[in-house]
This record gives C-alpha cells, sequence and structure tokens, in this order.
C-alpha cells in the first residue's frame, strides 16, 4: 500500500511547490471611516505588500461583529460621476509590489454594520487570498474628516 501512495504524494510535493509556496502579503496602515448613527455601510482601508515572488489575489474580507458582509470594491470618478462597482474577481497585488487601499479608489465595503463605527475604537479584518491563506488585520476607526 505504501509504494502505491509513493507516487501520488510525489506528484502533490511537485504540484504543492508550482506555486512557489504560500502568498506572502503583509498589511499596514489599516483604517476604517467613522459612521453616523444609523448608517448601515462604512468602509475599510489598508496597504497591502507582497513580499513573495509570485503575484497574489484578496478574493475575500470579513468584519466579524462588525458588518454582515464585506466586499471588495473600486471608486472611479469620469465625466463628473463616481461609479462604484464590486471587484468580483479580487484584486491583484503583484509579486514584490503593493497595492492601497484608499478612499475614491479601491477599499473594502462593509455592509450591514452590526452598530456605529466611532472613532478611536477597532475592528478586526480577516483578509483572504486566492492560496486560502488568512491575513488578521486590526483597523482603527478614524474620524470621517479623515478621509479627504
Amino acid at each position: 500500500m505504501t509504494k502505491s501512495l509513493l507516487p501520488l504524494m510525489s506528484l502533490m510535493t511537485l504540484l504543492a511547490g508550482c506555486r512557489g509556496g504560500a502568498v506572502d502579503v503583509t498589511a499596514s496602515e489599516a483604517w476604517v471611516a467613522a459612521t453616523a448613527a444609523g448608517q448601515p455601510v462604512g468602509a475599510a482601508y489598508v496597504t497591502l505588500a507582497n513580499r513573495g515572488s509570485h503575484p497574489a489575489s484578496l478574493v475575500a474580507v470579513e468584519a466579524p461583529g462588525t458588518a454582515e458582509t464585506a466586499s471588495l470594491h473600486s471608486t472611479s470618478l469620469a465625466d463628473g460621476v463616481m461609479r462604484m462597482r464590486p471587484l468580483n474577481e479580487g484584486l491583484a497585488i503583484p509579486a514584490g509590489g503593493q497595492v492601497k487601499l484608499a478612499p475614491m479608489g479601491d477599499h473594502v465595503m462593509l455592509a450591514g454594520l452590526a452598530h456605529p463605527l466611532v472613532a478611536g475604537q477597532q475592528v478586526r479584518l480577516v483578509l483572504r487570498f486566492d492560496d486560502a491563506s488568512e491575513v488578521d488585520v486590526v483597523a482603527s476607526v478614524r474620524p470621517a474628516m479623515a478621509m479627504r
């Protein structure tokens, strides 16, 4: 039985090595904009740096205890019209590069807030990548004026 599993185990090891290992993404400068009472949505921002030699993709986000859903969105301004669209395919982070989620650009949309987000609080974000790895982030809530 052991001899018959050896080729399969070798193939699995080879396939696992094709990607070059787990994504090596770090998160910094994480913050969330404060919200008004009754406001059902909020936004989170973070800088992601890929220290690895392979591209990575942020594919999902959660904000446990803060929002029912968290999703990646992009904001753009064209011809005086602001548009927001979901990033259903995730957010690419180039090998050796970084991506900054910021107001008026890519961001995490927090929907179904459990409570108002008050300056000085902290929000936990769980970032999930295409290789199934996760990064936990603690984001500080800043006054809404910080968005400008």
